[in-house]
């Protein structure tokens, strides 16, 4: 029997990667479309579902829509987004005006469950194909195991003097039958089931104790460690994270802790509160993904954070794209005078690097400076990299 095909209209690599997989583990066929330009390469008339963002810097989704309904499109329609609900259910609307088949809506982040869900009610489910069970279905407590539990560590660089800054820690779950997993399969259901301040603890506690390791071979790194908002949420996370780098005899100065921008749509009050005590007791904070939130500057100036970090979807189309080359430059401008540094992520190509450096960026991570690395490989990376630099050379490895 055909499998039913599934259009991924994302310009996020991850969550892209994370929908294709939940697709193909109910038995669909998905193909990505990263950039919406790209929709007549790889449409086909027989789609039984789109999933579609409507936050994307080359071609809005609402366009995408017009473009569907022009095609008398009767495959299935999924918006997802990062916007607020005003914006998602206009979106919707706008979907049933022009006569689309429109299934629902995903506010991201969303767990994996929503997304059966209604691929499930645009009749992507058993019907065709025995339903699979879902990777977290079988994991007791629905997050990691011990052993299963990955942090990797991701350089960043400095773009004026090209000198090694920092490392982001990135984790992943090692599932014993699903292969390398990425956030996304279980970060939204810890959040969900109350087990994310258990799981950030033990990222934390992995953290901290890679950092005192490389101590012990001489080599401090500053690190970034991506902290939920619910986490924040908790008053007494201060008090907790300033007792784990005691342990660890890991200097608050050393660790920078990177937020969402959606932070300030839950429960602003006592992550102010956090955030406010996190900053006095010496730890660095970041505002991530700037650019995809609701964030003002009203807000920005009132809250301890000493760096931003522009979106990678910005910093992707910024060399082929004006607008995007203009909010990416207005980002670093609005960073600067509130006095943060600004770090572009997701640097891919040369093109990008000249862009972000163009644009006065501070500093940038991606896979055109280095993949994320096992912790036993960062010092070798380190030390190649330093060789590189007094060997003379000026721009990134590809």
């Amino acid at each position: 029997m055909t499998r039913p095909r599934v259009l991924i209209i994302d310009d996020d690599p991850d969550l892209s990667a994370f929908m294709h997989a939940v697709v193909s583990d109910m038995g669909g066929d998905a193909l990505v479309c990263d950039d919406p330009a790209q929709l007549d390469r790889v449409w086909r008339d027989d789609l039984s579902v789109i999933l579609l963002d409507i936050v994307m810097p080359n071609m809005d989704g609402i366009e995408v829509l017009r473009l569907l309904a022009e095609r008398r499109c009767r495959a299935g329609v999924i918006i997802v987004s990062g916007s607020d609900n005003k914006i998602l259910n206009a979106a919707e609307q706008l979907a049933h005006d022009r006569e689309l088949n429109i299934v629902g809506s995903l506010k991201k982040p969303f767990v994996p469950e929503n997304l059966v869900a209604l691929l499930a009610k645009a009749r992507l489910s058993a019907t065709r194909r025995r339903l699979h069970r879902h990777p977290l279905d079988n994991t007791e407590a629905r997050i990691p195991g011990h052993d299963e539990l990955v942090v990797m560590f991701q350089p960043k660089i400095d773009l004026e003097t090209m000198d090694f800054t920092s490392v982001e820690a990135l984790v992943r779950w090692q599932h014993p039958t699903k292969g390398l997993l990425a956030p996304g399969f279980f970060i939204p259901a810890a959040e969900e089931s109350g087990q994310i301040d258990a799981l950030t603890d033990r990222i934390i506690r992995r953290t901290l104790e890679q950092c005192n390791q490389w101590m012990k071979q001489d080599l401090i790194v500053n690190t970034s460690i991506n902290i939920s908002t619910r986490t924040l949420g908790d008053v007494t996370f201060p008090d907790r994270l300033e007792d784990l780098v005691t342990c660890y005899r890991i200097s608050p100065a050393q660790i920078t802790l990177e937020i969402t921008e959606s932070w300030l749509s839950s429960d602003p009050t006592n992550c102010l509160d956090s955030l406010t005590r996190l900053s006095l007791k010496g730890f660095r904070l970041s505002i991530d993904d700037f650019g995809t939130g609701y964030s003002s500057i009203s807000q920005l100036s009132r809250i301890p954070f000493s760096e931003l970090k522009i979106d990678r979807s910005f910093i992707k189309h910024a060399p082929v794209n004006g607008q995007a080359r203009r909010i990416l430059e207005s980002s670093v401008e609005l960073g600067h005078h509130l006095d943060m540094k600004v770090i572009a992520e997701g640097v891919e190509t040369q093109e990008q690097w000249n862009a972000v450096k163009a644009a006065r960026c501070d500093e940038c991570q991606g896979f055109f400076i280095a993949r994320p690395l096992p912790a036993g490989s960062t010092p070798a990376w380190l030390a190649r990299w330093r060789n590189m630099q007094q060997a003379g050379r000026t721009h990134a490895p590809a």
